[in-house]
């Protein structure tokens, strides 16, 4: 972001507080649960941005770095014993005025989100209440996480079941994958393939590009993909490929998709990626099979086959992966 460096540090904290002063407000009070005390982490949070600003280097936009700095004072009286004995409830006609409309229409998401730990409530705060991409929010909060494209089959088959050629195809999939490392993916997740042969052609074209790859298939229950590759098959196939990891996602729900992940232990030493359904979309909307605790009881088990990536799929949602990087944590994984 471009500084004006015609400014002064006082006109420029005061033009902060102009744009940003409602925003700020909004993720404090989603953060403390009370109006007095949002205001108060407002005002801390711009006197610590007239402090140091000289150190933003204008890496992230000025909303980014402020909301930082409001996380962290916000953490800070979290911390305090006075507010951890407090009964704060929160209601959505108690929300702080501002001159653009709070997107929740009733309590439901608000008491969810606070409900999480920490960590997980931050972020997500930070990405739907206040918009911030996941990128800025990993680089503000000192995250380790990593933003992948999802990058997924084409909808026809290559020859000789399909029409399509394998050099249209690689020229398909590199003009994908093109445009997401020009937008700043850290790494492409080739996801939801049932089509081994399909799947080299892509991890050619990703192989240009000097990006970090992972990929995983879409298997049905009798432990083949649609296409009749095997995990044996897959492994193979892709010896010669350099992977991140390798795994599954989708199609099954965690307790059928298990075996998969251990046929796949037993045929190859790379990280393991597995992500299962909670269940299916319907008419567009999602439809989950298996309920949160559930989900992340049967998923986390992974972890004892050895996965190192484990996540969600369809019907999955961020309460689904809150809960099932908890159970994780808990098991000490």
């Amino acid at each position: 972001m471009a500084v004006n460096q015609d400014e002064t540090r006082q006109e420029r904290v005061q033009r902060m507080m102009d744009q940003h002063g409602d925003g700020l407000l909004k993720l404090c009070f989603m953060s403390l649960r009370d109006v007095h005390l949002a205001e108060d982490a407002v005002q801390e949070t711009f006197l610590l941005a007239y402090r140091k600003l000289h150190t933003f280097r204008g890496d992230s936009s000025e909303y980014t770095w402020l909301s930082a700095i409001a996380i962290n004072v916000c953490r800070s009286l979290r911390r305090k014993n006075w507010f951890r004995m407090e009964d704060l409830g929160v209601s959505m006609d108690k929300l702080p005025e501002a001159s653009e409309p709070f997107t929740p229409q009733d309590d439901t998401v608000v008491r969810t989100v606070k409900g999480l730990p920490e960590k997980y409530r931050d972020v997500i705060t930070l990405h739907y209440f206040q918009n911030i991409k996941y990128r800025e929010i990993a680089e503000a909060l000192s995250s380790r996480a990593r933003v992948a494209m999802s990058v997924g089959p084409l909808p026809v088959l290559l020859e000789p079941y399909g029409d399509l050629e394998e050099d249209e195809a690689y020229d398909m999939f590199l003009e994908i994958m093109q445009a997401g490392a020009k937008a700043g993916a850290d790494l492409f997740l080739v996801q939801t393939f049932m089509d081994l042969a399909m799947m080299q052609v892509t991890l050619r074209a990703a192989g240009t590009l000097n990006k970090p790859v992972m990929a995983a298939f879409s298997f049905e229950a009798r432990g083949r993909t649609m296409m009749g590759n095997s995990v044996a098959d897959i492994v193979e196939g892709l010896k010669d490929f350099p992977l991140e990891a390798l795994g599954m996602n989708c199609s099954l729900g965690p307790e059928q998709a298990l075996p998969i992940l251990e046929d796949f232990r037993k045929h190859t030493d790379r990280p393991l990626l597995f992500k299962p359904n909670a269940g299916l979309p319907v008419g567009g909307k999602e439809n989950p099979a298996v309920d949160a605790l559930a989900f992340a009881t049967e998923t986390a088990k992974a972890a004892t086959v050895g996965a190192t990536y484990i996540g969600g799929c369809c019907g999955s949602n961020p309460a689904y992966i809150c809960l099932l990087a908890q159970t994780l944590e808990g098991m000490g994984a």
